[in-house]
């Protein structure tokens, strides 16, 4: 299920799943409000996953790792903004590499910013459990609806 289906047709493919993805998540903003993925991360993730589908557990714990930081970093300290964000992506950073080598992903070292930014968000949507159930669920539901339709676009180029 790669996408390194030659180097015109899978960037094709790629440019065709950011684009939907970009679209999707502008909706989804536009609708609820829930800036978790933005426009950018989720459809990066979505081809992670398509590439290295191990990929997902390293995101799942990189994002937990990094918004549990920042939350005792905001109890603990006067960080805020984009100082606590910077921490964040070094949390992120170091966290996606010792998983990496831990589960033996070979995958590019920028993936490690995506988790940071997905963390960050996250943390800002939490100011009450039930804004964060909700932010969470609409993240995933739009996860899940750019994954399926990339999984859709590579079974008819396939």
């Amino acid at each position: 299920m790669y996408l390194y289906l030659g180097v015109f047709k899978g960037d094709i493919l790629t440019a065709l799943i950011l684009i939907i993805g970009f679209l999707i998540g502008f909706i989804v903003y536009s609708k609820f409000k829930v800036q978790i993925g933005g426009v950018i991360a989720t459809p990066l993730l979505v081809l992670y996953v398509l590439n290295y589908p191990k990929s997902i557990i390293v995101f799942i714990i990189a994002v937990v790792m990094t918004y549990l930081v920042l939350e005792v970093l905001v109890e603990t300290t006067l960080m805020y903004g984009r100082r606590l964000y910077y921490i964040g992506a070094i949390v992120s950073i170091i966290t996606t590499y010792i998983l990496m080598k831990y589960i033996s992903i070979v995958q590019p070292a920028y993936f490690s910013i995506i988790p940071a930014i997905i963390g960050y968000n996250v943390y800002r949507e939490s100011e009450s459990v039930e804004n964060l159930a909700r932010s969470i669920l609409i993240w995933l539901l739009e996860f899940l609806s750019i994954l399926a339709i990339a999984l859709v676009i590579i079974s008819f180029e396939g």
